[in-house]
């Protein structure tokens, strides 16, 4: 007889010992909360740890988490996945944390659809007519002005960004298209605006005992004293990950 809430919490723990998404990204989070707790950092962006749109946007300054979900809404997989990745941008609202997600009009559930249409309405007016259009990248991100008890749980999520396109994610005649993993992340890759990017895959996690090394690491590779941000030393860099491990219990024994 568990809560809904204390329910995705054991599953969040089963996750944390297992290859998820879900691991991946609180990883990739906990890099966002050693920032915030860097003096330096902290300081120079003028965050007040005690003022959730300071750290939100300090932190969104400096580093975004862009995960390419390209089945998300998607009739074909389990309506509980979408659930929970909602429950993540949920429980991590407060930091720069967003969702690429591919808008196949006919193949996505009409909840998710009627959101991207209403944006494109709102956006674009007279210019658009949105069931003309069939293929589209959209960044989706938390609603803050969601009312968890006036609102669909589907309505806690926004469009952020939506990119029409005029071919599917994935291009080719059938039995030549190209990549899949490759598609997706250049399908997310319209949105990153940093100058530095790392591909985290689903078998990843970062403790914050190693992301507190990670501002040190990058120091090294691009010392304060060049200014000519566009000159760097390194352009892949390695950083160690556990997949599978006994120190996680029984199942990562098991695996």
């Amino acid at each position: 007889n568990l809560s809904s809430n204390m329910m995705m919490e054991v599953r969040l723990w089963v996750s944390m010992r297992a290859q998820t998404v879900a691991r991946t990204i609180i990883g990739a989070i906990n890099y966002h909360s050693a920032l915030k707790h860097q003096p330096n950092f902290a300081a120079q962006r003028e965050i007040d740890p005690k003022d959730v749109q300071s750290i939100k946007r300090g932190v969104g300054s400096h580093v975004q988490l862009l995960c390419s979900y390209q089945t998300y809404a998607n009739k074909r997989f389990p309506e509980q996945n979408d659930k929970a990745l909602r429950f993540l941008m949920r429980r991590y609202k407060d930091f720069p944390f967003y969702v690429c997600v591919d808008f196949n009009r006919g193949a996505l559930r009409q909840s998710f659809v009627d959101i991207v249409d209403e944006y494109l309405e709102e956006r674009y007016g007279s210019m658009c007519k949105p069931k003309s259009i069939k293929n589209i990248t959209c960044l989706i991100e938390y609603n803050p002005d969601w009312d968890s008890n006036r609102d669909p749980e589907e309505r806690s999520i926004r469009v952020k960004y939506a990119v029409p396109r005029i071919h599917g994610l994935r291009v080719g005649s059938k039995g030549y298209e190209s990549q899949g993993k490759a598609a997706n992340q250049l399908h997310v890759l319209r949105f990153a605006s940093g100058h530095v990017l790392q591909m985290m895959d689903a078998n990843m996690g970062s403790s914050m005992t190693e992301v507190y090394k990670v501002p040190i690491v990058l120091r090294r590779f691009q010392p304060y004293f060049i200014s000519d941000r566009s000159r760097v030393t390194a352009r892949i860099i390695g950083f160690r990950e556990f997949i599978y491990t006994t120190l996680h219990g029984a199942v990562g024994e098991i695996m």
